[in-house]
């Protein structure tokens, strides 16, 4: 079975703003420890205004929920 091509992910400089901008805390929860980025849109655009700071937890539960849905097979 052959993978697809690799994930293009946010840059340091991205990814850096992403958290200040949040205030180094989730932007659904407020929670401070285990943050991610999540593409808000679609996954090729790496900018900052695609670009949301979250939790693992709810980081997690919002991919849950697009599966529930049938939005993320």
């Amino acid at each position: 079975m052959t993978k697809g091509p690799p994930r293009r992910e946010f840059s340091q400089a991205v990814h850096h703003a992403a958290l200040m901008r949040a205030q180094f805390r989730c932007e659904q929860c407020g929670r401070k420890e285990q943050l991610e980025l999540h593409h808000v849109g679609h996954r090729a655009d790496r900018s900052l205004f695609n670009a949301r700071i979250l939790c693992a937890a709810c980081h997690a539960r919002y991919h849950a929920d697009r599966r529930r849905r049938g939005i993320d097979k």
